[in-house]
């Protein structure tokens, strides 16, 4: 009987505590609008470096799949890789941020451009002169060499920013 009380006593103090616990999560802290802006600047950053880390991952599975040859892994690493690209731009933005994702979306529009075309000059590469492969190479090569000046502008423009 003291023993069923006692657990009852406990379970009870733990349930207080836990309730204490997610209150006091809940409340609000104060914080001034600069100390939230930079709060919102620093997430928008990680979510930014999180997307870098994910597409790497996928471009070397790409490079890994080209290596084998086999046209079917390579559709499909593209797509995956085409899909870390587009969560770029369906970050929430802050204001104090536009301008750096300007450029990031920019390059990221260029290198899914880049990335679609090579899939594609691969898928096609037999039916084509060599002069032929060559230039859609050369644009290729230029949409991508696009894309990683954008990104490497965001990147120098947000580090203006710190």
């Amino acid at each position: 009987m003291i023993k069923k009380r006692f657990a009852k006593l406990i379970a009870f103090a733990c349930i207080g505590a836990l309730a204490v616990c997610m209150l006091a999560g809940c409340a609000s802290q104060s914080q001034t609008p600069e100390q939230q802006q930079q709060a919102a600047n620093r997430a928008y950053m990680s979510q930014i470096n999180k997307i870098a880390a994910e597409l790497q991952t996928e471009l070397e599975g790409l490079s890994a799949s080209i290596n084998s040859g086999d046209k079917v892994t390579i559709v499909s690493k593209a797509n995956d890789a085409l899909a870390v690209l587009d969560k770029i731009e369906k970050l929430e933005v802050p204001d104090a941020l536009k301008d750096v994702h300007e450029h990031y979306a920019a390059g990221c529009t260029s290198l899914r451009e880049a990335l679609s075309g090579y899939v594609d000059l691969y898928a096609n590469a037999k039916g084509m002169s060599d002069a032929s492969y060559s230039a859609r190479l050369s644009q290729i090569q230029d949409a991508y060499n696009k894309g990683i000046d954008e990104l490497k502008q965001a990147d120098q423009v947000a580090a203006g920013k710190e």
